[in-house]
């Protein structure tokens, strides 16, 4: 299995977000030896709030936009987490269903290392908004970071539910697959989906191409049992 062959080795897992106007969440690479390692146990991962200049607002979230997301943002982007956190929870108090702020608040909570106030913000944020397909990869990968993988994986496939062609659910998916479960098909398929719609990322395809190898060998592997069997 590529992750655990490289344990020190730091590859990050995307946190792509989208809202219903913004893509955020970029991540960084790492190798090993001239390879594509992963080691998830060790990343936390940048983000780009999910403030929104051009989201559409309500008229209630219009009106109270003393507390704006641009503002709060910025806050978040600067790393000053006390101030913003307590721009989002003003804007909760004024608008106790904004889903966005609500997921903004379980960034600033993850950020400050309070793993357990962050998943219960992010899940409040996708009972508002069900369909909130961002708040859905943040949570994965929170609840990843809790060690509670099974539900990350669980999450990571509901944001897929909900948008299939979601690049880095798929992203995530491969290496939770890869480095938790050993299911080389599944990291395979996930990386695979996750190709199709990010072309250019070199590393992911070095790493899609050691898959394939694993993946032929495992195939070769069982041919030779089958004829192995036969000849019993």
């Amino acid at each position: 299995m590529l992750a655990r062959q490289c344990v020190a080795t730091v590859r990050t897992y995307h946190a792509y977000v989208q809202t219903v106007a913004l893509s955020v969440l970029v991540a960084m690479f790492s190798g090993c030896a001239g390879t594509t390692k992963i080691a998830l146990d060790r990343r936390e991962p940048p983000y780009d709030p999910l403030g929104v200049s051009n989201t559409v607002q309500s008229p209630q979230s219009v009106v109270n936009n003393s507390v704006s997301f641009a503002e709060i943002k910025q806050l978040m982007l600067k790393k000053q987490y006390p101030m913003a956190e307590a721009k989002l929870r003003l804007r909760i108090v004024k608008l106790p269903n904004d889903a966005m702020a609500w997921a903004n608040l379980g960034l600033v909570l993850n950020e400050t290392n309070r793993t357990n106030k962050a998943e219960q913000a992010l899940r409040k944020a996708v009972s508002i908004n069900a369909h909130f397909v961002a708040a859905y990869v943040h949570l994965a990968a929170v609840l990843k970071r809790q060690g509670k993988i099974r539900q990350s994986l669980d999450v990571n496939k509901k944001a897929i539910d909900i948008d299939p062609q979601y690049a880095n659910a798929h992203y995530n998916l491969a290496i939770l697959y890869d480095l938790y479960y050993d299911d080389v098909p599944k990291a395979y398929e996930h990386l695979s989906r996750y190709l199709e719609n990010v072309s250019d990322d070199k590393i992911a395809s070095a790493w899609l191409k050691q898959l394939g190898r694993m993946l032929e060998k495992q195939k070769n592997l069982e041919r030779s049992d089958a004829v192995a069997e036969k000849l019993q």
